[in-house]
């Protein structure tokens, strides 16, 4: 019997590599307007960057934060830090969260959820503040019974540690658990290794509108919440 459903953020509720996208060219630009460093460039070295971030740093948050990254890239580069990091991590963030749009029936499907008596969680890798930003801005916070970020946890999906805090917060056994993402290796694959019970959003999953049934039942998967096989 599934007691609590735990969702991912980022691709699960929104698109987030369209809003990646269009907050990179806004950056892009602005580098190109201040140093003349071409976008193509200015983009390979910030994916060398997170290569090199992660590497050093491990399964931590703070290998997402762009301001780390973009100071980092113009250390390298010879180019002055200040004031353009924080010019650079502003127009990115205010790029991005400018028009993020909630995927459709989500809000719909958190609120059957809720009317059945499961509990809801988030379970995201990044940090804890601009995952709030999200879910303020997507306004679907009000549905969260307790979020999990991967700073507040100390360590990334598709780590163990993840899922076992999560579980703590849940207050459930991994079997009676949910976890719902669009990434099949963070979110579906680890989930169940651990125990965990998981499902893919998205291309080849679910889409949350077809998880509402006019019988009342709500379907993930292979999973029925709020009939007799709930």
């Amino acid at each position: 019997m599934i007691k609590t459903v735990i969702f991912d953020l980022d691709g699960t509720f929104y698109d987030y590599n369209r809003a990646n996208e269009r907050a990179g060219r806004a950056v892009e630009a602005y580098v190109l307007e201040q140093f003349g460093m071409p976008p193509e460039e200015y983009r390979r070295a910030m994916s060398e960057q997170l290569r090199e971030t992660a590497k050093r740093m491990g399964p931590v948050s703070a290998t997402h934060n762009r301001l780390i990254r973009m100071q980092n890239v113009l250390e390298k580069h010879g180019l002055p830090v200040y004031p353009h990091t924080l010019s650079m991590a502003e127009i990115y963030w205010e790029a991005f969260l400018r028009d993020i749009e909630l995927f459709p029936g989500s809000r719909e499907l958190l609120a059957a959820l809720k009317q059945s008596g499961i509990r809801i969680g988030l379970g995201t890798n990044m940090t804890a503040y601009v995952q709030h930003l999200k879910l303020r801005i997507l306004r679907i916070g009000e549905f969260m019974d307790f979020i999990v970020t991967s700073e507040d946890a100390g360590i990334e999906k598709p780590e163990r540690g993840f899922f076992e805090y999560c579980l703590s917060k849940a207050g459930c056994e991994p079997g009676e658990c949910l976890f719902v993402g669009d990434n099949n290796d963070f979110d579906v694959k680890a989930p169940r290794d651990f125990g965990m019970q998981a499902v893919l959003y998205g291309e080849g999953g679910i889409l949350y509108p077809d998880c509402l049934k006019e019988d009342g039942r709500i379907v993930m998967g292979d999973v029925i919440i709020g009939g007799k096989s709930s």
